[in-house]
């Protein structure tokens, strides 16, 4: 339940798990002492662990270690290769997760993205630099939400065939979480040529989950967009907003550090551990 496994039930809002789970526990006198939860494809080889949770008071015992040994001896005969396990640098956890990995031999850790998380937006659309951005002539904003199935088409089949914007900056994801006050998109001569999407992670924090805009849009398009929504989360009174940055992406983690981080931004680092499972034999 929620409370016995709260970062697993959180993971499952924010990502529909299709593929098979698969959950190892520990359990005495009726109670759960501890368990890892991993989900895996029947066609596939790579497993994602979704869940390590060990009872506070039965930690340092080697449960985890049992625990975790045990699952991914589960999923080796299941026909997985790899197991991989998503993170984040800032959660209590971490630093025990990350030596539990380290014993059992997996991997380093990897960054995959940067969770930057801005503070103090009501003073940060009053900087200078946002209050002078502007939409180019003959570029509009509009409501993501209503973008046509023709746009969509649209904006599907150019990417099949010119991939113009980063996968993981896809505006379809997540669409159940979507807030759709402060998600828009650009349109010019009737195409759309960019948006910005949040999703709404809790009452009192959007993610900006994905900002793109097709190169050789007029200067300026991005930023303009980037202040429409600001505002429009301003409006609701709503103070945080994080923006998750690919980790290769050194201009644009350069760019939220340097006009952001001054305005009350945080970081933390999206890690994804892997370990090759041995064939069964």
């Amino acid at each position: 339940d929620a409370q016995t496994f709260p970062r697993f039930s959180k993971r499952l809002a924010l990502h529909a798990v299709h593929d098979p789970v698969l959950m190892v526990m520990a359990v005495a006198q009726g109670q759960p002492l501890g368990a890892v939860v991993a989900e895996h494809a029947p066609d596939a080889v790579k497993g994602r662990l979704l869940s390590c949770w060990v009872r506070p008071d039965r930690r340092r015992q080697g449960l985890g270690t049992a625990l975790l040994l045990r699952l991914e001896a589960l999923l080796a005969e299941r026909g997985c290769t790899t197991l991989e396990a998503p993170y984040r640098s800032n959660w209590a956890s971490t630093a025990a997760f990350e030596g539990l990995m380290q014993s059992l031999g997996w991997a380093p850790p990897r960054c995959a993205q940067v969770l930057c998380v801005n503070h103090d937006l009501p003073r940060l659309l009053q900087t200078r630099w946002l209050q002078r951005a502007a939409l180019p002539d003959g570029v509009e904003v509009f409501p993501w939400a209503d973008l046509t199935a023709a746009e969509a088409e649209v904006i599907t089949r150019t990417q099949d065939a010119e991939a113009w914007f980063d996968s993981v900056l896809t505006p379809f994801q997540l669409e159940h979480l979507l807030e759709p006050t402060t998600s828009f998109g650009l349109r010019q001569s009737g195409q759309v040529i960019g948006w910005i999407v949040r999703h709404r992670l809790r009452p009192d924090r959007l993610q900006c989950t994905t900002f793109a805009v097709r190169r050789g849009a007029p200067y300026g398009c991005g930023l303009a967009l980037l202040r429409h929504s600001i505002a429009a989360q301003v409006d609701l009174g709503i103070r945080d907003a994080s923006y998750m940055v690919d980790a290769n992406n050194r201009k644009m983690l350069a760019f939220m550090r340097r006009r952001l981080a001054p305005y009350g931004m945080t970081e933390a680092e999206n890690r994804i551990g892997q370990k090759k499972l041995a064939p069964v034999s």
